[in-house]
């Protein structure tokens, strides 16, 4: 639509640090702004003008996730993957502030009209069911378990309607804050489930 721009931005929280997925798996930091909210520093963001364009920056993305086979999945994601939509004006527009009693204008460009974050989050793992021996399969499989742990404490806490929030309990959860309690944020958890009998207790705790 005429005076909006689209972009996206995709990046995976691995073992607590955050890559950049649109930029060969880089490294980037998350820094806390002075309203509380979590920033992922230097994100790339690419913008697209049609369906074609977003589906190939977003295949892009998704083949740098790092996944790793074992003996429940032969494709399993090691990562939560986070994919942004950011819709943006490219119109300017102007607020007028007041300071010692002359008015003063500030333009505001490309200002952030909406944005859409789908989030895909690594399931929970037992060590028994994954039969390996490899340390660093191990160490995955826990850090992607304790995140789940800190978002599943949140989410109690939101429901629960708790003054305390432990959202600095993972990466994940500084992350994910925002959307979770943000004045005009909402949230939709899509939980995929397994139907079989030995999975009964793993499901009943999500």
């Amino acid at each position: 639509q005429q005076g909006m721009q689209l972009s996206i931005s995709f990046f995976e929280i691995y073992c607590s640090k955050v890559f950049d997925l649109l930029r060969e798996r880089a490294e980037v930091r998350t820094l806390e702004d002075a309203h509380g909210q979590v920033q992922v520093q230097h994100l790339e963001e690419v913008q697209v003008s049609c369906y074609d364009d977003a589906m190939h920056t977003i295949e892009r993305g998704k083949n740098a996730r790092v996944t790793h086979a074992n003996a429940v999945h032969a494709d399993s994601s090691r990562s939560h993957a986070v994919l942004q939509l950011l819709l943006r004006s490219t119109q300017d527009s102007r607020t007028i502030t007041h300071l010692h009693t002359r008015p003063h204008i500030h333009t505001h460009t490309h200002l952030l009209l909406g944005k859409l974050v789908l989030v895909d989050l690594a399931g929970s793992e037992r060590a028994s069911e994954t039969l390996t021996d490899d340390k660093a399969t191990r160490h995955e499989g826990a850090e992607i378990n304790k995140s789940l742990l800190a978002l599943k404490e949140c989410i109690r806490a939101l429901g629960r309607g708790d003054k305390h929030k432990q959202f600095r309990g993972s990466k994940l959860t500084q992350v994910l804050r925002d959307g979770l309690v943000g004045q005009n944020s909402r949230a939709v958890v899509i939980v995929a489930l397994r139907s079989l009998l030995q999975c009964v207790t793993v499901c009943c705790n999500v």
